[in-house]
């Protein structure tokens, strides 16, 4: 059995998110995951369970990864959690001003 992680995942990818948890697999965790896609249904995963990591996407269609970031912190889990903001469209340099003025690294 793998080192036990709960994962919340703000991806609007089914596909996307089963990839990250096979990798996550492979690098040798057992993985408890959820995946949300809307502000609402974040809300609500935040009000009703702990998680040690949060992955999210940074371009999504109902809100963006900085919007995520945003709500991760007011439920106040922020400072309890690693949030990690990925970007699969290769927009990173185009998007460093929006994570900069989010506090995130570039």
């Amino acid at each position: 059995m793998g080192v036990p992680l709960r994962v919340l995942f703000i991806e609007d990818s089914e596909d996307d998110t089963a990839l990250l948890v096979r990798e996550l697999k492979r690098a040798g965790y057992e993985t408890d995951y959820k995946r949300v896609d809307t502000p609402n249904s974040l809300k609500a995963v935040l009000a009703a369970g702990e998680w040690d990591l949060v992955i999210s996407d940074f371009s999504m269609p109902l809100f963006s990864g900085t919007d995520a970031l945003k709500l991760v912190r007011d439920d106040g889990i922020g400072r309890a959690v690693h949030f990690r903001l990925r970007d699969d469209g290769g927009g990173n340099r185009r998007r460093r001003p929006e994570r900069r003025s989010a506090g995130l690294p570039d």
